[in-house]
């Protein structure tokens, strides 16, 4: 298995969840895994030195995108848009 390390900003997760409660963000996000098909997800919360959470990590086995297409789909989660330029799409 292939691990993929992808950040998304607080931004981001605060649309996608469209909620700030941390735990209704993270039901978003494990709702997900098994909309792709997962029957094995978990969620680890990993500390700082301090004792507060500095990460969330949730992991399945679902049917999700390639490698590939989640580098590409997930690198830059809520940074800002780049303009286009004239005549590009």
């Amino acid at each position: 298995m292939a691990v993929l390390n992808l950040e998304a900003k607080q931004d981001h997760l605060e649309k996608v969840a469209n909620t700030r409660d941390p735990i209704k963000a993270i039901a978003e996000f494990v709702w997900s895994t098994l909309d792709a098909d997962a029957t094995d997800v978990g969620v680890e919360f990993r500390s700082n030195p301090l004792g507060g959470i500095q990460e969330i990590v949730i992991n399945d086995n679902g049917l999700g995108n390639s490698r590939e297409r989640a580098q590409s789909d997930f690198s830059s989660l809520g940074e800002p848009s780049q303009p286009h330029s004239a005549g590009e799409d």
